[in-house]
């Protein structure tokens, strides 16, 4: 394969191919900014929990106590980038929740709003949602198979079973379960 078709046929995040040209995916493109803008703004003034957790890190490892402002350079980078991809997803996730996907104006209103404000819209509509259905099973039969799941202990066997089967159907398995 030659490398002009090789790169042709990648995904450039920001951009998709279209008569083998490069063309601007407004909804990436925008995503794309807010994150280089938000790596570059939280490297400067990191939130307030990564300060918080450095500041936590150095006082149990190094036994130092270190100011807020001291901290504040004491922030990793691989935290802020995993900070950034954390807002990202509660921010699309309340996009994909309250819009079309072809409201560009509605996605740039979002990604513009602070954390705190997205994670309380989606909680609105988490707490609206839980209402506007009824249960399925009661809460009380729930909570009883929940006490009989905790206090059942399986088998080696009965693990590799539930994992083949699980791997057979395509099923997820929560691994703490077995």
């Amino acid at each position: 394969m030659n490398v002009e078709k090789k790169i042709s046929e990648e995904k450039i995040i920001g951009y998709d191919w279209q008569g083998g040209k490069l063309v601007v995916n407004p909804f990436e493109a925008e995503s794309v900014k807010w994150i280089f803008q938000s790596v570059t703004d939280y490297t400067k003034q990191p939130p307030r929990n990564l300060v918080d957790a450095a500041i936590e890190r150095h006082r149990i490892s190094e036994k130092v106590e270190l100011s807020y402002e001291e901290a504040i350079s004491k922030v990793y980078y691989c935290e802020i980038l995993d900070y950034v991809t954390a807002e990202l997803k509660q921010k699309y996730k309340l996009f994909k929740q309250t819009s079309s996907d072809s409201d560009i104006e509605e996605w740039k209103r979002i990604l513009a709003l602070p954390l705190e404000t997205v994670e309380q819209q989606l909680a609105n509509i988490s707490s609206d949602n839980e209402k506007s259905h009824e249960p399925i099973i009661s809460r009380e039969l729930f909570e009883a198979v929940q006490s009989m799941k905790s206090g059942h202990m399986t088998s080696e066997a009965q693990k590799e079973l539930l994992k083949k089967r699980a791997a057979e159907t395509g099923f997820i398995v929560d691994m703490k379960c077995l």
